[in-house]
């Protein structure tokens, strides 16, 4: 079995989550971490909270099973994924991860450091323009 997990602030990732969802016919549910990320204050919030490593707690609409296959998407902040991706992962250990990040413009090489843990690591970058071919990589398995 697998799902997808995601979190925005943007809405980018869910956008990205659902695409996912719909190619892979696999369920998709969101995180959160009860932080508001809103407006510039919260933008501002958000960089220093990846920066520093701060950790967050999570709350998810569904938990995963032991044996489930999870897509977990979500953002990179200050050149690290958004604290509740870490969060997520440290929660769930047992699972198996393919993570997908999605970011602006942060080369795939700058975050080699954080694929230990997932079975792979995917970078969706928005201003390249191809987010549906991307995402097709994705459903197929193949590397970006």
């Amino acid at each position: 079995m697998q799902s997808i997990y995601y979190f925005t602030r943007t809405g980018a990732s869910r956008r990205i989550a659902r695409a996912l969802s719909e190619g892979l016919g696999a369920p998709c549910y969101e995180i959160t971490d009860g932080n508001n990320y809103r407006g510039i204050v919260g933008y501002l919030r958000g960089g220093y909270y990846a920066a520093r490593g701060v950790k967050v707690g999570i709350s998810v609409t569904r938990e995963p099973l032991k044996d489930e296959r999870i897509y977990l998407v979500g953002p990179v902040w200050a050149s690290a994924p958004a604290p509740a991706l870490k969060a997520f992962r440290a929660a769930y250990p047992e699972n198996t991860m393919v993570l997908i990040l999605n970011d602006l413009g942060q080369p795939l090489e700058k975050l080699k450091a954080i694929q230990e843990g997932y079975e792979k690591v995917y970078l969706i970058n928005h201003r390249l323009r191809r987010e549906d071919k991307d995402i097709e990589a994705v459903i197929l398995g193949e590397s970006l």
